[in-house]
Parts: structure tokens; C-alpha cells; sequence
């Protein structure tokens, strides 16, 4: 068997960036890395959709029932509370739809501007995931009223020890770093690459650039995660964790597993 064929496929400059972090000699021995990724990538999949799942449903959950009951007078599980919410950017002089307005807008009306009327959960569930740490930054209801998320983040993440208000933006920016790690594993890119972590603009992690940087940061930020679900559901945790699909997860990433791995 030739190797010139499978790195043609996979093109030199996509195997280049494990070529230098995992210290191969040529790009042949880096295709073993490559799979290792995808392999790793297959269950990180598992954990990144659990979380999401959960997490826009335990959002639509409280939306729902704290938005009806102050529209309606009555608590209901199912309401839809986005259309109650200011998306909207005056920075330009003029108002328009924010890109989270948009993007609801796009899944509630077609081309034409026709409301297709649809279910609240059916509209939750197409919202794309990068959308949800906006919605949790919203600050305004459409008629002007500040969104009360000092009584929602608790509803949300119901088994977060200690929450208050400055703890708002460490959970949404944790939920960002879920999102670029979704997409990464949606690109089929390298789930164990990581940019530096910065504070007050300066850098406290750097960028992992060695295999046991790697190791390292890759298995904090799977704390990080597990962490996330832990926070929106304990069941749902502890159902995870105790699944054949983390088990295979952690082995993966464990350095021992890494370089004598195998399809």
C-alpha cells in the first residue's frame, strides 16, 4: 500500500499542523494522528450535542414561563418568548434586526416575510447553537423592560453552586468555547487545537504546541464541558459520564492512547 494516495486526499497542508504538534517525520506517519482526530472527534459529538440539547431546552423552559406569565398572566411551558425580546441595534441610526434577530426571523418567516407560524420547540430547535450565548446577553424586552436574568440563570443552570450575576459571563464565554469546538468537529478540523486564553490581554494558557500541551488543554476543556452539563442537569450528567461514549472519549485522550493508535 502507498501512502501518496490517502495524504493526496487529505492534502499536505491539512496534515501539517499534526506533522508539527505530534512531531512526525513526514506527512505518512502524521495520517495516523489525522484518524486519531476523527476518531476523537466522533465521540466529542456525543458530549458537544448532549450539551446542546439541554441547554436550549432548559433556556426555552424558563423563557417560556417567565415570559408568558408576564404576557399572558399564565405560566406555560411552551411560549414563544423570543418574539417578546429586543433584537434590535439602534447603533446605526436607524433600527434593524440584530444577527440573533435575524436568524430567528430567518426560521419563522420565509423569503417573502410570511410568518410560517410555527411550534416554539420546532423554532428552538433549528436556532443554531452559536445564537444562544446572545440570547443569555440580551439585556431588553421589546417594550423596554430589563430581562430578569438574576432570577433566570438559577432556573437555567439550576445546579450551579453560588450563582450570582458576576458569574453570568464565565458561563456564556463557556459556552462560546462549546460552540467553536462544535464547529470545529462540524468542519471535520482538529478538535485538540486551542488559541491562547487570554485575561486583561494577557496571555495566562498559551496555544498548546507540543503533544503533551495538547493532552493537557484537551482534557480541561472536556472538564470545562462536563462541568457545563453537570451545571444544566445533574441526570443528564450523571447518565452521560456513565456511557460507553465518554469511557471511549477519555482513552482517546489520554497521551498513552494517542500515538499507538489504530482504526
Amino acid at each position: 500500500m502507498t501512502y501518496l494516495g490517502i495524504i493526496s486526499s487529505i492534502s499536505t497542508s491539512r496534515l501539517s499542523s499534526y506533522k508539527k504538534v505530534f512531531e512526525c517525520s513526514c506527512e505518512a506517519e502524521a495520517i495516523n494522528y489525522y484518524y486519531w482526530n476523527q476518531a476523537i472527534s466522533s465521540e466529542l459529538y456525543v458530549l458537544l450535542h448532549t450539551i446542546e440539547v439541554c441547554l436550549r431546552n432548559k433556556i426555552h423552559l424558563a423563557l417560556s414561563k417567565e415570559v408568558s406569565l408576564k404576557v399572558t398572566g399564565k405560566i406555560q411551558d411552551n411560549y414563544p418568548w423570543y418574539t417578546q425580546f429586543s433584537f434590535i441595534d439602534t447603533s446605526k441610526g436607524h433600527d434593524v434586526l440584530t444577527e440573533t434577530g435575524r436568524a430567528f426571523k430567518k426560521i419563522t418567516h420565509n423569503k417573502k416575510g410570511k410568518d410560517l407560524k410555527l411550534l416554539p420547540q420546532i423554532i428552538i430547535s433549528r436556532l443554531e447553537f452559536g445564537k444562544w450565548s446572545y440570547v443569555l446577553s440580551a439585556k431588553k424586552y421589546g417594550d423596554g423592560n430589563h430581562i430578569n436574568w438574576e432570577d433566570l440563570f438559577p432556573l437555567i443552570f439550576s445546579n450551579f453552586i453560588g450563582m450570582d450575576s458576576n458569574k453570568h459571563q464565565m458561563i456564556i464565554e463557556r459556552i462560546r468555547v462549546i460552540n467553536k469546538w462544535r464547529n470545529r468537529v462540524a468542519h471535520l478540523e482538529p478538535v485538540w487545537k486551542f488559541g491562547d486564553i487570554k485575561k486583561d490581554g494577557k496571555v495566562i494558557i498559551p496555544e498548546p504546541v507540543n503533544q503533551n500541551e495538547v493532552v493537557k488543554r484537551f482534557n480541561a476543556e472536556l472538564r470545562r464541558a462536563i462541568d457545563l452539563l453537570l451545571w444544566l442537569c445533574p441526570d443528564t450528567h450523571t447518565h452521560y459520564v456513565g456511557t460507553q461514549s465518554y469511557k471511549r472519549l477519555k482513552e482517546l485522550a489520554m497521551a498513552k492512547n494517542i500515538s499507538t493508535f489504530s482504526l
